[in-house]
């Protein structure tokens, strides 16, 4: 199943000395459901890029890997103070 969500920009003004606000679409969000083969996926289109669709995925969590130091090839050994 298909789910279309409206992307909104809040724009407030003044009329009558009353705050008013006006919302703007500027896209829409699609949402597409999980299939056995697929996890659930999301799409966004954008007003201002007609032509274009951006996909929106989870962040993946970050391993982190301590990166060695490397010391040059040419390096003489009794110049490293350890």
């Amino acid at each position: 199943m298909i789910i279309r969500y409206n992307v909104v920009s809040k724009k407030t003004y003044q009329k009558d000395g009353a705050e008013k606000a006006a919302w703007l679409q500027v896209g829409q969000l699609i949402r597409f459901d999980a299939t056995p083969d697929k996890p659930e996926q999301f799409s966004l289109e954008l007003n201002m890029f007609p032509m274009q669709k951006f996909y929106v995925f989870a962040p993946k969590p970050k391993v982190e890997t301590p990166t060695p130091i490397q010391y040059p090839q040419d390096a003489p050994q009794e110049d490293v103070p350890f």
